[in-house]
């Protein structure tokens, strides 16, 4: 038997549009695209190899901006109605965190030196 597990790729048929899986984990950033919509409160997740969605993170409103914090593995996402920030845990594809602000955010950056 090998010794190196191999993830199988499976296809999910959503919204008309045939998902692989991702083929390796959604924290290798190097390979993934992640685009946020105006219209559906969800961010796809694109293989920058193949140019295939491999998987649609959901949320609970549509998605205004998002930034990604390498060193961490998250996702962070502003809400495009509410004054709210979600932190999604790339590594479960779950929201970890969610942040009321108190205020809509125009721009967000992350700090180089820490994420």
């Amino acid at each position: 038997m090998p010794s190196v597990r191999m993830w199988i790729a499976t296809s999910l048929l959503i919204g008309g549009l045939a998902l692989a899986g991702p083929t390796r984990a959604l924290t290798d950033l190097n390979h993934y695209v992640f685009v946020s919509s105006r219209t559906v409160p969800q961010v796809a997740v694109i293989d920058t190899e193949t140019d295939a969605i491999v998987t649609r993170i959901g949320l609970p409103s549509v998605p205004r901006q998002t930034l990604i914090s390498p060193r961490r593995g998250k996702l962070i996402v502003s809400d495009s109605v509410a004054d709210l920030v979600y932190i999604v845990d790339l590594s479960t594809e779950r929201i970890a965190r969610t942040i009321d602000l108190g205020l809509r955010p125009m721009l967000m950056q992350l700090d180089s030196c820490c994420h």
